[in-house]
């Protein structure tokens, strides 16, 4: 039994309602969202500009009139094209200032008051939100998500305590041990940072109906769970196997004050070939995921080939991995996406992919040289954009019911290429643009599946995509299933032959990856080198030109050590001889005529500015954009100082995205003042971070960048930048007045394919007037 049970212990029931959404006002037909930089949203300009909006005394808004709205008996909530392109607004009346919970349902956002708060976009129905509340009126505004808007504030059961919903946990394998990652929702419901007590029990019921517990797993927060706020809290499971276990439950206990509440979780009980969920601590964010596979039914394979299968939209990984019978001579791995909607596979879906791949590889001993990917619809565009993204990683790939990109599919536009900042968001955009790295699948093994009717993703998307690689794929596979929609099952044996099917595995199993260092000729592209640099042999560090094509043409003569390159927009360059398969002593390098020797190892270079190439000590890949400072367990800090309203936003602002981050990517951003980050600088070096206000206000702000580059510092417009560090980058968010700050706040930052340059200044027209409402934008590496 755990310690604590002299404490007061509180079982979560369903807390009463203290306000529902019933009536309200609605607008619509103002706003526009989309996959790109720049929304349409003059209420966001306007709470920019005055801090709130309501529909009393801003009652009409861009031409628009704000219109009540009462919902029927029973409230089935309010209907998405009610308030298409606009906003639900609801008054709360409070007889005093407090802290409440909201849990909305289908709703994009939240403004309580002006400050933004994450909403349940795709309705998972798993949004709980500590909210707070001012003595009188409160207006709530929310914008539309996937479904009917229903919404109401709870009173919050503890000071601090554990959400049911949304934990990430594995399945426990009968037959193995282990301390297992897991993950859980606390709500802080309290003005001030809390570092509470958390223990787990894992409670098994046998076959017999006896109960047993496995001893608690406890521990002591070593970081504050910021005011008013939720945070994803990694934490740990032992687990020893029991006998004729029949189910299990997980325990959470969390103490604060004195007082204990308890949260009660399923958990799965598997068998050594069961598909499962195994779960790991992410280098990402530090926070615990999962991955499902679906294991070699040969246990006497020593090094199993590797199949990373991608879900489609809305799919849970677990239930991908179940959709494939069992090989005899590779594991099926399906990483999550972090969602089941997640990141469409790119931005930090690419990222938990690749994570995937390098912790199942290891976990599961498999085979480096037979390692594939494929996936259905979504994830059949994830196996177009991981294919030609990493193309050195595959024996082969096969996408499934798949799209080509945002551009084709998704309906996302390109800016005008006449509009210095259209063609500069444009080229900000280029990882996602899968066309422009087709030179990358040259030499690959591809196996294009669909269904000839498909009413989800065309066939035209897999016939175009044939046609444009048909001259370049070593082999080429391709299957219209007649009559078939977007899924599809043909047989009754196990597997969903949409995506499980016979044709891939062969085309699979004959392939491998050639040895490191056979090859003796080649040619790759590279769009930022941050996301993959080129194979071992030949990387580009640095390019002339950001998020623009990096072209590489190259042959080797490995006995006399000699190597050829072409190269187009790149700067710096990193050679391994030994990768290379190069024997020779001396490296004797040509590029565009120019010569330079290097020793056998290799070297990093330099281009000189009369064309030569020199070597240079090793210098780190350079990331770019503002998305590469969310990585490497990232950590979001808010100022304390200064003006008093520009430091609450930048809590509420870092908050909220924090808050976005768990709901799109079951992810953890901690969130910690100014006065802890630089008291703890150990805990957090090596980390990148993100720091919200201004030098005024965030006493860390000018410790992190003591030269804040001037172009993003000049200036009173809203800031988001990211600037290089040693180690990764850091992020700067905010503005030196509060108006210019509350400008940053609807930027879709994490919305799949929507990137931002490496510094952005925001005008106060920004929301009406888009790139002309951009003062200032660029990469670092294009300003003098």
């Amino acid at each position: 039994m755990i310690a604590w049970v002299a404490l007061a212990l509180v079982q979560p029931s369903a807390p009463a309602a203290l306000f529902t959404l019933s009536e309200g006002y609605k607008i619509s037909g103002i706003t526009r969202g989309g996959r790109h930089q720049c929304p349409i949203d003059p209420i966001a300009e306007l709470v920019a500009a005055i801090g709130s909006v309501d529909p009393i005394t801003n009652r009409e808004i861009a031409g628009k009139t704000w219109v009540p709205f009462k919902l029927g008996e029973p409230a089935n909530g309010l209907e998405p094209g009610q308030f298409a392109g606009g906003y639900a607004a609801w008054k709360v009346t409070s007889s005093a200032k407090r802290i409440a919970v909201l849990e909305a349902n289908a709703h994009g956002s939240v403004l309580v008051n002006g400050e933004p708060h994450v909403g349940d976009p795709y309705a998972y129905g798993m949004v709980s939100v500590p909210v707070e509340l001012k003595t009188g009126d409160n207006w709530l505004l929310f914008t539309p998500g996937r479904g009917n808007l229903t919404a109401r504030l709870v009173e919050p059961r503890a000071q601090l305590y554990a959400l049911p919903q949304d934990p990430t946990l594995p399945d426990l394998r009968r037959d193995k041990p282990g301390k297992l990652a897991a993950g859980i929702i606390l709500i802080n419901a309290t003005e001030s940072a809390q570092k509470p007590s958390v223990a787990t029990e894992i409670e098994v019921t046998l076959e017999n109906g006896t109960v047993t517990r496995l001893p608690a797993w406890k521990m002591r927060l070593d970081e504050n769970i910021a005011p008013c706020s939720i945070a994803k809290w990694p934490l740990w499971l032992n687990w020893k196997p029991i006998e004729k276990a029949k189910s299990a439950k997980v325990l959470v206990d969390v103490t604060l004050g004195g007082k204990t509440t308890r949260t009660c979780y399923d958990i799965g009980l598997v068998g050594p070939f069961d598909a499962r969920k195994e779960t790991f601590v992410s280098d990402i964010d530090g926070s615990a995921q999962y991955y499902a596979v679906q294991p070699c039914r040969d246990a006497s394979v020593e090094h199993p080939a590797l199949v990373l299968s991608l879900h489609g939209a809305s799919v849970e990984a677990i239930s991908q991995a179940r959709a494939y019978g069992p090989k005899t001579w590779a594991d099926i791995v399906c990483p999550t996406n972090r969602r089941p909607f997640g990141f469409d596979w790119e931005d930090w879906g690419r990222l938990d992919a690749m994570e995937v791949l390098r912790v199942a590889s290891a976990r599961l001993n498999s085979d480096p040289l037979r390692t594939y990917l494929t996936g259905h619809s979504m994830g059949g565009h994830g196996t177009w954009q991981l294919g030609v993204q990493f193309p050195d990683r595959w024996a082969g790939i096969a996408p499934c019911s798949g799209w080509e990109s945002f551009y084709t599919y998704a309906g996302k536009d390109k800016w005008p290429e006449s509009h210095p900042m259209g063609a500069l968001l444009n080229r900000t955009d280029l990882p996602s643009e899968t066309k422009a790295l087709l030179e990358n699948l040259r030499g690959q093994a591809v196996f294009i599946m669909h269904g000839e009717k498909d009413d989800n993703v065309p066939v035209e998307e897999a016939r175009r995509m044939r046609e444009q690689i048909k001259d370049t794929v070593a082999l080429l596979g391709y299957h219209e299933e007649p009559g078939a929609g977007h899924w599809y099952e043909t047989s009754p044996e196990p597997g969903a032959e949409c995506e499980d099917y016979p044709a891939i595995f062969d085309m699979f199993a004959s392939r491998s990856l050639p040895p490191t260092g056979s090859r003796t000729s080649g040619n790759f592209v590279v769009v930022d080198p941050s996301i993959w640099a080129g194979p071992g042999g030949i990387q580009v560090v640095q390019q002339e030109a950001v998020r623009k094509i990096s072209a590489i043409q190259w042959s080797v003569e490995k006995l006399l050590g000699n190597l050829n390159l072409e190269v187009s927009n790149a700067k710096i360059l990193r050679v391994d001889g030994k990768q290379l398969g190069i024997g020779a002593n001396t490296v004797r390098l040509t590029i565009g005529g120019k010569k330079v020797e290097l020793p056998s190892t290799g070297g990093t270079i330099q281009r000189q500015g009369d064309g030569s190439w020199k070597q240079i000590a090793a210098v780190p890949i350079r990331p770019s954009g503002f998305k590469a400072a969310m990585d490497r367990n990232c950590v979001l800090v808010y100022g304390t100082q200064g003006d008093p309203a520009l430091a609450r936003w930048s809590l509420a602002k870092a908050r909220y995205d924090a808050e976005q981050f768990w709901y799109r990517g079951n992810g953890r951003f901690r969130v910690v003042a100014d006065v802890d980050y630089l008291a703890n600088a150990k805990r957090y070096q090596g980390c990148n971070a993100v720091f919200y206000g201004s030098s005024a206000v965030n006493k860390a702000w000018l410790v992190a960048q003591p030269q804040f580059p001037s172009i993003a510092n000049s200036d009173s417009g809203g800031i988001l930048a990211m600037v290089p560090t040693t180690t990764g980058a850091n992020g700067f968010v905010g503005g030196k007045t509060i108006e210019s700050a509350r400008l940053t706040d609807r930027l879709p930052l994490f919305s799949a394919g929507v990137g931002y340059p490496d510094y952005t200044l925001l005008g106060a027209d920004f929301y009406t007037k888009q790139l002309d409402g951009i003062k200032a934008a660029g990469f670092w590496s294009d300003t003098p």
